[in-house]
C-alpha cells in the first residue's frame, strides 16, 4: 500500500502530466493585442493624413488666388473712390497754391477735410463703409459753395466731388 505522500504526489505528477499534455490558452499575446489596435487605428490615420494633404493643396490654392486678386487689383490700379479723393485733396491744395495773395486760412478748413477725405476713402475701401468719406466730401462741397474770397474757377472741384461720391456709392453697393 501507498502511504498519503505517495499518493500525493501521484496526484501531483498526474496534474503536471495533464497539464503539460493540454496547455492553458491565456489569450493573445502582447504582439497580437498590438497588432490588432494598430489595424483599428490606420484607417483612421490614413484618413487624417490625407486631410491634411487636401488642406496643404487647398492652402496653396488659397495663396495663388490672392496673389491674382493682388496682382489684378495693381494692375487695374487704385479704387475710383482713391482716385477721386487725391483729385479733390489735389484741387483743393492747388488752388491754395495758385493764390497766394489769400489768406490762408481760406483753404485750411477744406484742405484738412481733403487730406482727411483721402485717408477715409482708402479706409473705406477695405471695409465698404463710405460715411465718412460722404461726410467729408459734403464738407468740402459746402466750402465750395460758400467759398466768397474772390472768383475762382471750381469747376473740376465739384466734377471730383460728384465721381466721388457716385465712386462711394457704388462701393458701399
Amino acid at each position: 500500500m501507498s502511504t498519503p505522500e505517495e499518493i500525493a504526489a501521484e496526484q501531483f505528477a498526474a496534474h503536471a502530466a495533464a497539464a503539460a499534455v493540454a496547455p492553458v490558452d491565456a489569450g493573445p499575446t502582447i504582439e497580437q493585442i498590438q497588432q490588432a489596435q494598430r489595424e483599428a487605428v490606420l484607417p483612421y490615420e490614413t484618413a487624417v493624413q490625407d486631410l491634411i494633404a487636401q488642406n496643404a493643396a487647398m492652402q496653396e490654392q488659397l495663396k495663388a488666388a490672392l496673389a491674382g486678386i493682388a496682382s489684378a487689383q495693381q494692375a487695374a490700379g487704385p479704387p475710383a473712390v482713391e482716385l477721386y479723393a487725391g483729385g479733390v485733396a489735389a484741387l483743393v491744395k492747388a488752388h491754395a497754391n495758385a493764390n497766394p495773395d489769400l489768406d490762408p486760412a481760406y483753404f485750411a478748413g477744406a484742405i484738412k477735410a481733403s487730406n482727411e477725405l483721402k485717408a477715409a476713402a482708402t479706409e473705406a475701401v477695405t471695409s465698404r463703409d463710405t460715411a465718412t468719406v460722404k461726410e467729408l466730401a459734403a464738407e468740402v462741397h459746402t466750402w465750395v459753395k460758400t467759398f466768397r474770397g474772390k472768383h475762382l474757377d471750381f469747376s473740376a472741384l465739384l466734377a471730383d466731388l460728384e465721381l466721388l461720391g457716385e465712386a462711394a456709392a457704388k462701393l458701399a453697393a
